[in-house]
Parts: C-alpha cells; sequence; structure tokens
C-alpha cells in the first residue's frame, strides 16, 4: 500500500466520495509503505493471515479497486488481485494501465484514468449506485490452466 502502485490517488478520491457519502468505508489489507498514513476517518486496516478471509472481505465489498498510476511497475505488472476480485464478481473499478486496461475494457465504467482522483471517484460512486455484481466468468476463463498452457505452448513452438 504505497504511492507507488496509487494509494494517495484512492485516498483522495474516498475524501472527495466522503463528502456526500459520509458512510462509506474504505477496507485495505497488505503492507504498508512508509510514505502512506491510512490513519484517516473510515479507513479500516485489517490484516487476513487466511485465503478465506480475504475471499470473506472480497465479497463483503460493495466495489474494488485498483488504484495503479502510470509507472515501469503498473505498466507490465499484473495484479492478481485483479482475478481475485472477478472471480467474486465484485464491482471493480482500475486505472487505464496495462493488461487491466485491456480486460476491464469491455465493462462499462470500470476503467478511470491514471492519477486523477475526480474520475476514480465518479466511476466508484457509479459502481456503488449500480449495486450489483458482474458476471466475469467468460473473461476468468482465459485464466484457467489450461487455458494459460495452451497460451504457453503456442509461444514456446514458434521459437
Amino acid at each position: 500500500i504505497g504511492k507507488i502502485r496509487g494509494f494517495d490517488v484512492l485516498l483522495e478520491a474516498f475524501e472527495k466520495i466522503k463528502e456526500d457519502y459520509p458512510d462509506t468505508y474504505l477496507l485495505v489489507s497488505g503492507q504498508i509503505a512508509g510514505d502512506v498514513n491510512i490513519n484517516n476517518g473510515n479507513v479500516m486496516f485489517r490484516e487476513f493471515p487466511k485465503r478465506e478471509q480475504i475471499v470473506e472481505a472480497v465479497n463483503a465489498s460493495d466495489v474494488a479497486v485498483i488504484p495503479n498510476p502510470v509507472n515501469a511497475f503498473t505498466e507490465y505488472c499484473f495484479p492478481y488481485k485483479l482475478v481475485e476480485y472477478m472471480a467474486c464478481k465484485v464491482p471493480i473499478v482500475a486505472t487505464k494501465v496495462g493488461d487491466v486496461a485491456g480486460i476491464l475494457s469491455k465493462y462499462k465504467g470500470s476503467l478511470c484514468k491514471p492519477n486523477d482522483a475526480d474520475d476514480l471517484a465518479k466511476k466508484i460512486i457509479a459502481k456503488l449506485k449500480s449495486n450489483g455484481r458482474i458476471d466475469y466468468g467468460k473473461d476468468l476463463k482465459n485464466f484457467e490452466w489450461k487455458a494459460l498452457a495452451k497460451r504457453l505452448n503456442a509461444i514456446i513452438k514458434t521459437d
């Protein structure tokens, strides 16, 4: 949890959301970088040592957010949590960066501009208002071992 992954932009967006929705809470979990202060009203930090607890937390969420900024790390990383969020059918808002942008591009209102707290807040509010789960099943099939092995095999055979 740090600026390299856009947490500062998420906090700024969260402040904007709280102006109109003061009963909104932000649940965060993970390692906190030294440049981040999570001591903020309505921000809850929890550790989830067991995998089942992560699934419960994601399923209890109304929206999952991946606020990555544009940088060398986020352009080429693949946040595994994206697949976890999709498996739980939680509406996702993410910045339009790297592979995440390609995967979520077909889901209306799921992508926002990088480093733009206003746009992030607007997209989160829209997902909160939609109040529903999203079936990402068709896209999740691309991440099953059989599909990944088939793609890897095709790459190996072409070299």
